[in-house]
């Protein structure tokens, strides 16, 4: 008998717990699982990344031009790293971890979308008033107009970053409403499909698909923990999300660029626009690559100032400023010089992988990549139990591993602040209990 049934029958005596049937959950959907995804979907793609490396570089209607630096050395650290990720990953998730029943109170959805809302608001307001024709334009397509709006530089650091507050958002939901199967009150529903609305907007208007992705990705993470008495279109969809996304990347890529350049420039460089959306999309993943691969090349590391994977840190009032006076090498400022001395400023992806090495070097990348993929276990085996708190952060530890490939999401600053919001609604609206 399973301590599941056991917990959910309490109050019944032992006879009647006996003469209960075994419930046996739906497994989760292939993908989610993390040692796979890594294993059967990136490692395949970094794979082709790297043998397609010097073609992309060589050949490009994009004007993207820059030395090869992606040497095998390099590669190699590479695809070991994802390696690691895999395999520790595979280990955690096979542990057993003690995980306590953990639910949120129905008044987070409140505090962490009225949060969301005011940062928006005082985000995009001022751009309203300041330059309303420019913010029109950007929603009806006018060329030109997502870069006016980007050059006023609206951002105000710790409040507009208040606004991934809608990814813990987004996970708490999903899981209280597709895992737990709780009803909650119908506003709340509303106020996801407003959170959406909003990350829409905000890639449309400021040129960031990723505030769409960090939001979707994570609720199909969760829809796919179980499949059971889903539809069968609805559960094929979600069975090959990885392959579609593969296929859909292009369209959703063009469906955001289409005011941002296409309009302007590319046009008239390339046959269609989806053409040049893959073309685009491929310069992307092996310009971050072959970017790190080249600072690498040109610069001592290890540096041991946590540049690249301590970005969050860096970043915070104050501290941050007080750490760069002590520790920081300066590695920001220097990939800016080599991107604009020996590659291409508009592409300054850099992949969450080989940054790694770059501040901690050989062993300390070996010990990152580990708890990396420990971390990723333990969430999934959080995440198919529907237990403890790492299963609301777990498709959020999935998005990264989505994007690891061109920048380290789970270092960076967006994912950070969604953590802090997590990180809040527990303290306060979070609680332990049996069922």
């Amino acid at each position: 008998m399973s301590a599941d049934i056991l917990d959910s029958a309490e109050g019944m005596d032992q006879a009647a717990v006996r003469h209960l049937p075994i419930r046996r959950a739906v497994p989760p959907t292939w993908w989610t699982r993390p040692h796979v995804f890594v294993g059967f979907f990136l490692l395949p793609l970094a794979v082709l990344i790297i043998v397609m490396a010097d073609r992309v570089i060589r050949n490009n209607a994009a004007g993207y031009k820059s030395a090869d630096f992606i040497t095998p050395f390099y590669s190699l650290l590479f695809l070991l790293a994802l390696g690691l990720i895999a395999f520790w990953a595979f280990v955690a998730s096979r542990q057993r971890f003690w995980l306590p029943q953990v639910e949120f109170k129905n008044g987070v959805f409140d505090f962490l979308f009225y949060f969301v809302l005011a940062a928006y608001l005082i985000w995009f307001v001022p751009l309203a008033v300041m330059d309303s024709g420019s913010l029109l334009g950007a929603l009806i397509g006018q060329a030109g107009a997502v870069y006016r709006i980007r050059e006023l530089g609206l951002n105000i650091p710790g409040v507009t970053t208040v606004t991934q507050f809608g990814i813990a958002y987004a996970c708490i939901y999903g899981t209280k409403v597709f895992t737990h199967k709780q009803k909650i009150n119908a506003r709340y529903h509303v106020y996801m499909v407003a959170i959406v609305l909003l990350a829409i907007f905000r890639a449309v208007v400021n040129s960031e698909r990723i505030a769409v992705l960090e939001i979707v990705i994570p609720l199909v993470v969760i829809c796919g923990r179980n499949l059971g008495g889903r539809s069968k279109l609805f559960a094929t969809i979600v069975s090959s999300f990885p392959l579609l996304t593969i296929f859909g990347a292009p369209i959703f890529f063009a469906a955001f660029e289409y005011n941002r350049s296409w309009v302007i420039y590319y046009q008239f460089i390339y046959d269609n626009i989806f053409e040049f959306a893959f073309e685009r999309l491929s310069i992307y993943y092996v310009s971050s690559l072959n970017n790190i691969c080249g600072l690498l090349d040109v610069q001592s590391w290890p540096t041991y100032t946590g540049d690249w994977t301590l970005r969050w840190l860096y970043r915070f009032p104050i501290v941050g400023d007080t750490l760069s006076a002590l520790l920081s090498s300066g590695q920001t400022e220097a990939f800016q010089r080599f991107l604009e001395n020996n590659s291409d400023v508009e592409f300054n992806n850099t992949t969450g992988i080989l940054v790694v090495f770059q501040d901690w070097g050989m062993l300390g990348a070996a010990v990152f990549f580990s708890v990396y993929g420990w971390i990723a276990g333990y969430g999934y085996r959080a995440f198919v139990r529907a237990r403890g708190l790492a299963q609301y952060i777990y498709p959020v530890v999935f998005y990264s591993l989505y994007e690891v490939l061109r920048i380290g999401y789970i270092y960076d600053g967006r994912c950070f602040s969604a953590l802090v919001g997590f990180f809040i609604a527990y303290v306060f609206w979070g609680r332990r209990t049996r069922r």
